[in-house]
């Protein structure tokens, strides 16, 4: 089955399932279908996809309630009774169009979304300070472009969150994942973020006092200290990725400056900003650079949609694709021993890769500008 239904078909009249939706021009819709630019690419595209799936995942450990892990285990088991001419995940319609209620605009995951993951250890970068801003780091030092990869709200090592940032340096990205989430709640994950124990579904109400918390006039100065740091280390432009919570932090670092050039948002949660006291649609035309939204199932389509209003509001080059067989969280925290997740954490990353490979091209000689 494949991961988005198109109404669209291209000139032979078949449906482009594995392609962006691209709202801008015709002649970039001629170009979604090169979703992998050379057979070399191919190779280090399957490779990275490969260790992201050698990752030992814990879809739900212990100290998650019984009735999260239930809720999870339902959705999978709905998935595995459906046929494949259906959608997978038949979440009720009365829980996906809770985003249009108040409260909800301002909330970060939806009621579906996944719960934390216990990180791998087995990954290739390591830890780094600069400025008093932490980060994890992977890549070669002097690249041309950097990535910063904005985590969801368990932080900086949760998930498959360092997996993913080595995978995207393996394309010969320097990336780095900081440390943002602050203050961490009760300790967070790594010091960062929520902490392994906390059931959004359970503890929601405690939920968005802590995020009203983590502003940007904090994360801020953070932000740009790593900018400056990217830049003196060789890059010249710079890409953005945000799972949830980082699609926010996204939207926010391409509004402070136009060296970020283009970002890729997993199951975006942008409408945080509304917890903030801001508008997201405000936000929005402030953001430089074209986005690529992958949003899940329950993610508000009002917003990320075909026809939403921040993928039609973010500069030209912008696209939307939706995973209608997957819960918020997947990428970073869904677990791939479920073959529908594996599938679609490898075609997310395949896209996010592609994406970045025509909107922030790598240099062949070291940094571009630096002569």
């Amino acid at each position: 089955m494949g991961a988005l239904s198109l109404r669209r078909r291209d000139d032979a009249g078949s449906t482009p399932a594995s392609r962006l939706v691209d709202r801008r021009s015709a002649s970039s819709r001629r170009r979604r279908g090169r979703v992998v630019s050379s057979p070399s690419r191919r190779r280090r595209v399957y490779a990275a996809v490969f260790r992201l799936n050698r990752i030992r995942v814990v879809a739900a450990t212990p100290s998650i309630s019984h009735a999260a892990h239930a809720r999870q285990q339902g959705m999978w088991q709905r998935a595995a009774e459906t046929s494949s001419g259906h959608r997978l995940l038949e979440i009720e319609r009365s829980q996906t169009r809770k985003h249009a209620c108040a409260d909800e605009k301002m909330a970060c995951c939806p009621p579906e979304a996944l719960p934390y993951l216990v990180a791998e250890p087995a990954t290739t970068g390591k830890k780094e300070s600069v400025e008093g801003v932490e980060f994890y780091v992977s890549g070669p030092s002097g690249a041309s472009a950097a990535i910063l990869l904005f985590p969801d709200v368990w932080g900086w090592d949760s998930g498959r969150t360092r997996a993913l940032a080595d995978a995207f340096a393996e394309e010969g990205y320097r990336v780095y994942v900081p440390k943002l989430l602050q203050p961490p709640l009760e300790g967070g994950t790594d010091g960062d973020g929520l902490p392994p124990t906390f059931d959004l579904q359970a503890r929601g109400a405690d939920f968005l006092p802590w995020i009203k918390t983590v502003t940007w006039e904090a994360t801020k100065p953070k932000v740009e200290a790593l900018l400056a740091h990217a830049k003196a280390d060789g890059a010249s432009t710079v890409g953005v990725v945000g799972c949830c919570w980082g699609g926010w932090a996204c939207f926010q670092t391409s509004a402070l400056t136009a060296d970020v050039k283009c970002g890729v948002i997993f199951h975006p949660s942008c409408q945080i900003e509304g917890a903030h006291g801001g508008d997201v649609q405000k936000l929005c035309k402030r953001v430089q650079a074209p986005m690529c939204f992958m949003p899940a199932a329950g993610d508000a389509p009002e917003l990320y949609g075909e026809e939403g209003s921040l993928v039609v509001g973010c500069p030209a080059g912008s696209k939307t694709k939706l995973f209608a067989d997957m819960a918020h969280g997947w990428v970073p925290r869904g677990d791939v021993a479920n073959a529908d997740v594996k599938r679609d954490v490898a075609l997310a990353m395949s896209e996010a890769i592609a994406y970045f490979a025509d909107k922030l091209p790598l240099s062949q000689g070291g940094c571009m500008g630096c002569l």
